[in-house]
């Protein structure tokens, strides 16, 4: 894959990203298929979405996006470590 430099924006994001999967790293055992169905994925997306809308904070914007990460590897194949 061809190396892309990211905008400000998008690293910015992305290194939120990072922040709260590390965060959960210590109190969660990961995501594959076998740790973390599909489904939970998808109805957590939905979840955080929901709080989101419902006023929470913008963190629930992360959260929708990690998830949603997480919901792309699977759809795609894509390895989590290349």
């Amino acid at each position: 894959m061809e190396k892309v430099e990211l905008r400000p924006s998008v690293q910015r994001f992305a290194e939120e990203m990072e922040m709260i999967l590390r965060q959960h790293d210590k109190q969660k055992y990961g995501w594959s298929p076998q740790q973390c169905p599909l489904g939970y994925l998808k109805d957590s997306a939905v979840r955080e979405a929901i709080e989101y809308w419902q006023g929470r904070s913008s963190k629930e914007l992360v959260d929708i996006a990690n998830f949603l990460m997480m919901i792309w590897h699977r759809e795609t194949g894509t390895s989590l470590y290349s």
